[in-house]
């Protein structure tokens, strides 16, 4: 690009779209292709048929709250609030609903990203493929399966209020807070207190936007307080019924406030049940190395796949398997355990303590996962590319406002993840004392800004390779094979560090992949020793290994895509093969 940060040419926006709903249509259909079939709907725990047909759970009864009939003889339910989903339940058949609402949720999403680097002055290619990334991420796409495709278009009302807060084009700057705040409103509906987590990360990036665009900190900071103030007014307004059914019926004030330290503790255990173990953040990037589904509700006879992580684990068991004898002692008492079982857990007989850890196991929850947390090797990968390219010293595909929002997204990243650990780390403890956060069920809906940050940041790889490798490069003349070897050998800086930066994973991964070969007789015992047969612990362990050998194959995949660009192997004419294969 030699520099050139200009805007890239864009396909017209008709064009650019049809291309994006052909490729994550036709993908979305092939996916859900079995709910389409007669006599056959996608099932949803949190949204069943049954619950669907219900008189009672129709417009315009909802509005007013109704008495829901599904379990029983029923309970109250809130009123409905006017969201997009709410109408489109209303205006549908149940039937058709369930089979197309999951894929449409994922389809609304993924043009949510399309927009929002639309707006950005992304080419066309990056605005395709970032929102193909967004539409196919399956952590929203298990949660729509599992009932949740609301979240799902909580997440798509987040990209539109983004989009339009960096619009160039929508004039003037209260009309963008207003419209961006009828999105966070939407989103909140939608979301309920998903939304009002996105919701902040709304607010900090309008922060973000109004300082690195203003010269004065001051002016910057007086214009991000009275977008914000639009922003909550709009949002506030059109959100009005949902936040007071959400405050009526889940906040009671902060987790610290006249409760005992034992309640306390049993209230921290209660919300923060659901959080993400951080070995399971493997699951990112490789989706199947716990296993997907719980072993009861595999109706395959081949339960190989069986999930057999730690999340929803009652947090009893893990302080009764602690190191420090302290915490095991205390643990025992705590449930009631005789004293010499007590006895027991504070010494160093390890068979004794094994015996009675899984005594209790037998009777308290051992794990429950509802959904996937699979991003993408591909979209994770562009998103390092995204992120180091924004530190190069010469060449930056960035501005400076684009280098800065890259960093913006990388720290909302960190701190999503961190704060998604819930009780397995230190910053959600911080978190949970916050007004109002005490009551939030589920740390791990801190993977819904994750994700986003991520896909926003392989939106900004995919332009940094658009800008420096794609825009302006000659065709090559010669074979791939042979291009790829010379270019190779005058490589220099950041090309060649990254490419040998890959090699150096894909070298690891392999090795961490021998080594869990190795290692299969001890996760079987490891399985059998967590609930687990004789008979199903060694094909779960084959399992695990096998998922580990496909994201080598896909990161290796995805690795030699993106090294081939940067060698410019696809350039000039053949720019779009670039974009095929990616």
């Amino acid at each position: 690009m030699n520099g050139d940060l200009s805007a890239p040419p864009q396909t017209k926006a008709g064009k650019s779209f049809l291309m994006l709903l052909l490729a994550l249509g036709g993908a979305l259909a092939i996916l859900c292709h079995q709910g389409f079939l007669p006599h056959h709907i996608l099932f949803a725990n949190d949204g069943p048929l049954g619950a669907m047909v219900d008189s009672s759970n129709r417009l315009p009864g909802t509005f007013a709250g109704h008495w829901g009939i599904l379990y029983w003889i029923g309970g109250p339910v809130p009123s409905a609030s006017p969201a997009l989903s709410t109408l489109f339940s209303t205006i549908v058949p149940p039937e058709i609903f369930m089979k197309v609402f999951a894929p449409l949720t994922m389809l609304f999403l993924g043009f949510g990203a399309w927009l929002f680097f639309r707006q950005l002055g992304f080419s066309s290619g990056a605005c395709v493929v970032g929102g193909i990334g967004a539409g196919l991420n399956m952590h929203f796409f298990s949660n729509a399966c599992w009932g949740l495709g609301t979240w799902n278009i909580c997440a798509g009302m987040i990209f539109v209020a983004l989009a339009v807060l960096v619009s160039p084009w929508v004039r003037p700057l209260w009309v963008r807070a207003a419209l961006a705040g009828l999105s966070v409103g939407m989103a909140v509906m939608e979301g309920f207190d998903s939304g009002a987590i996105l919701s902040l990360y709304v607010g900090a990036f309008i922060l973000f936007l109004f300082l690195s665009q203003e010269p004065d900190a001051v002016k910057g900071i007086l214009k991000s307080v009275w977008v914000g103030v639009v922003v909550m007014i709009f949002a506030f307004a059109i959100s009005a019924s949902t936040l007071y059914t959400l405050v009526g019926t889940q906040i009671k004030g902060t987790a610290a406030v006249g409760v005992s330290p034992g309640e306390k503790k049993a209230h921290w255990d209660f919300t923060t049940q659901w959080s993400i173990p951080k070995l399971e953040t493997l699951r990112v990037i490789i989706p199947g190395i716990f296993g997907y589904r719980l072993q009861e509700f595999i109706t395959d006879t081949n339960k190989a796949s069986s999930y057999w992580g730690k999340i929803a684990e009652d947090p009893r068991v893990e302080e009764l398997e602690s190191s420090n004898p302290k915490t095991r002692a205390a643990t025992a008492a705590g449930i009631g355990m005789p004293l010499e079982y007590q006895n027991v857990m504070a010494g160093n007989d390890m068979n004794a303590q094994n015996q009675i850890v899984d005594q209790v196991k037998s009777k308290v929850q051992r794990r429950h996962t509802g959904s996937g947390e699979y991003t993408g090797v591909l979209v994770c990968l562009l998103a390092f590319f995204g992120l180091f390219s924004s530190w190069r010293k010469e060449g930056s595909p960035y501005t400076r406002n684009e280098q800065r929002a890259v960093w913006f997204w990388g720290g909302a990243a960190l701190i999503s993840l961190l704060a998604a650990w819930g009780r397995h780390g230190f910053l959600y403890e911080v978190i949970y004392r916050l007004p109002y956060f005490g009551n939030i069920r589920n740390p791990m809906k801190f993977m819904h800004p994750l994700n986003i940050s991520l896909i926003i940041l392989s939106g900004y790889g995919l332009e940094a390779l658009s800008r420096r490798y794609l825009r302006n490069a000659t065709t090559r003349a010669d074979i791939l094979p042979q291009h790829v070897l010379r270019w190779w050998k005058r490589a220099t800086g950041f090309e060649k560090k990254w490419t040998t930066g890959t090699l150096v994973v894909l070298g690891v991964a392999l090795l961490a992949l021998l080594l869990l070969s190795g290692s299969k007789t001890d996760l079987v015992h490891y399985l059998e020793h967590n609930g687990f047969s004789a008979d199903l612990a060694p094909q779960m362990a084959g399992f695990c290994i096998q998922e580990v050998l496909l994201f080598i194959v896909f990161l290796a995949a995805s690795a030699g895509v993106v090294a081939g660009i940067l060698s410019g192997a696809w350039g000039g004419r053949t720019a779009g093969w670039a974009w095929v294969f990616l």
